[in-house]
């Protein structure tokens, strides 16, 4: 068996707190035939003393000078990588014991997968599990509203002549990949947790909070151009904003979103561009959770609703349904 099968890649910045734990997890692997490579992002703490402590001979860590962030390391990481996949790994995360294994047997059993992903589960700050589609077809749709893999999650295999992230980007620059890929290449993700992912206020959302929001601005505007390039810049400053489903929407946006998602599919039945059925499930998830979020500010005609997703996707999603009626009617009898 060629070793290592697989490069485990690493960028760190100041990383003490948490990298001990994310280096046992690694090495706690049923996996074993394994690299990893770290690039530690000139650090100013004790990080290195502490990867120094790990004598392992399949570690090789390498030491920037300056800062140079996390799209170039993994550049840097992938140039040196010997291994037939790459499984990617933040310094705060914890794999899953048989996270290698499973990412391993899938690709190995499907030539024509190029990255594979999984479900992760947050711990530290928030305890939600991170579910992701499962086929390319529900992540290509999927990659329109959101991020649908788990970046410290995935494995791919070696090949630095498709997979280059962008330096331009110092946060999403995983987003803006996948967008660039997902056209020519095979996604997948794992229903199985493949990582405990570690939230705390130092992560780049919080801490590069406008540059994440950038970058993910650039990938959703790069997919819809693909589906709906006649979008004009007010569509496509609401279909941003319905992206971010934590923002209530007034009456009125919720009617007009509901037009703009009927022009992006009818677009869509010309040139298609995604599978009509995803499509459509998709547009129903995202107008509902807005609808959801809009209750518990404005209240959004039923019959709105009722046009867009249509009584069974309501039956469905009956308890959501009531539960966010509750909260309006409990704010209303407040302002009373």
């Amino acid at each position: 068996m060629k070793f290592p099968k697989v490069s485990i890649i690493m960028s760190v910045y100041n990383g003490s707190d948490y990298i001990e734990e994310t280096l046992r997890s690694i090495f706690e692997q049923e996996y074993k035939n394994f690299e990893l490579i770290i690039i530690d992002d000139a650090s100013t703490d004790n990080t290195v003393e502490i990867i120094n402590k790990f004598q392992d001979k399949r570690v090789i860590l390498k030491i920037n000078n300056e800062n140079k962030r996390l799209a170039y390391n993994l550049n840097v990481a992938i140039s040196l990588a010997e291994g037939e996949y790459i499984a990617r790994i933040d310094a705060d995360d914890i794999c899953s014991m048989d996270r290698l294994t499973k990412q391993v047997n899938l690709l190995e059993e499907n030539s024509n997968l190029l990255i594979v992903g999984g479900y992760a589960k947050q711990f530290g700050d928030s305890h939600k599990l991170m579910k992701y589609p499962l086929i390319h077809e529900e992540i290509k749709t999927a990659l329109l509203f959101e991020n649908c893999l788990c970046h410290p999650a995935v494995m791919y295999r070696n090949k630095p002549e498709v997979i280059q992230y962008d330096p331009e980007f110092k946060a999403s620059q995983d987003y803006e990949l996948w967008t660039r890929l997902i056209w020519s290449e095979e996604f997948a993700n794992i229903s199985d947790i493949v990582l405990n992912y570690r939230v705390h206020k130092k992560q780049t959302k919080f801490v590069l909070h406008e540059e994440q929001n950038s970058g993910a601005r650039y990938a959703r505007l790069f997919m819809l151009r693909k589906v709906y390039a006649e979008a004009t810049e007010d569509e496509k400053e609401l279909f941003l904003l319905s992206c971010n489903t934590h923002i209530p929407k007034t009456a009125e946006q919720m009617r007009e979103l509901a037009l703009l998602y009927n022009n992006i599919f009818n677009s869509n039945s010309k040139c298609s561009v995604f599978d009509s059925n995803i499509l459509k499930k998709y547009m129903k998830r995202q107008y509902f959770k807005n609808y959801y979020v809009s209750l518990h500010d404005n209240f959004v005609s039923l019959k709105t609703l009722l046009e867009f997703v249509g009584p069974s996707y309501i039956a469905s999603n009956f308890g959501l349904f009531v539960k966010a009626y509750l909260f309006y009617l409990k704010q209303l009898l407040k302002s009373r």
